[in-house]
């Protein structure tokens, strides 16, 4: 193998342009989030449910194609699954299925609705399959890449830069703030439920936000005196082929298949 060519691709999404897999990927993850129009009113456990199980399988099989394994990628998505669980097992006593009653009067203490628990599921289903497709695009994109596909799709300016740099540095502050809590713990900190400690790690978090600060003025100028005036440019010049586009095709009447299948 040359070293001066770059190492062959590890997965078959990687032969896919960046702009036409991450705009397929959305599509997808669209399409995962349209439900059944009268659904909430008149749920069905087996016209509902599975169009739902579908997405998830689509997601975990494009988990497959890029060499990600689902324990890694919910772990990826832990805070995201733990919300959808909390969603899920909350629902079924808030859902109420047809029109409120006119009489306050017979009101009754909430109970499990078989109803709520259809609705929920459907909704956990999607919603875990919408937040493993992000698993799935990242482990095959750097974060310069994607955000650089999204500037070339017409993504805005302002946006891609602000999230690109906050990729980069919020991982930064990650690491400050963990050897913060190193020298903290060498000093013999403890954390509880005190004033003491709630102080404690207030003045980290305003020493973290002070060092932001004093971070964010030398980067400016640093990119000043490389020359830049409002605009990242990369030296990506890659062009979309025939494969590319037939692919991101196969992906947008899957989605479409699955709107027809849950809304039909």
């Amino acid at each position: 193998m040359r070293p001066d060519l770059p190492p062959p691709p590890v997965s078959p999404l990687e032969r896919w342009d960046a702009r036409w897999r991450i705009g397929a990927l959305l599509l997808l993850a669209a399409s995962f989030a349209i439900e059944r129009p009268n659904l909430r009113s008149a749920p069905d456990a087996a016209r509902d449910l599975p169009p739902a199980a579908a997405c998830l399988a689509v997601s975990i099989v494009f988990l497959g194609i890029a060499r990600v394994r689902v324990g890694a990628a919910l772990r990826r998505v832990r805070a995201a699954a733990a919300l959808l669980v909390l969603v899920a097992a909350v629902f079924p006593l808030a859902y109420a299925a047809g029109p409120p009653t006119a009489d306050a009067t017979s009101a009754s203490l909430p109970g499990w609705s078989p109803g709520g628990f259809v609705v929920a599921g459907a909704i956990a289903l999607r919603g875990l399959a919408i937040v493993l497709l992000a698993p799935a695009a990242l482990a095959v994109t750097r974060p310069a890449a994607a955000l650089g596909a999204l500037r070339r799709i017409g993504a805005p300016r302002t946006l891609v830069e602000t999230s690109l740099f906050a990729a980069r540095y919020l991982t930064v502050s990650g690491e400050q703030y963990r050897r913060m809590r190193l020298s903290m713990r060498a000093r013999g900190f403890v954390a509880r439920g005190t004033f003491r400690t709630l102080r404690v790690l207030a003045n980290a978090v305003a020493m973290l936000l002070v060092s932001g600060v004093e971070r964010v003025e030398r980067v400016s100028l640093a990119m000043k005196a490389r020359g830049y005036e409002g605009e990242i440019r990369t030296l990506d010049r890659s062009a979309s082929r025939a494969g590319d586009i037939a692919a991101f095709g196969a992906v947008a009447l899957l989605a479409a298949a699955l709107i027809v299948w849950r809304v039909a």
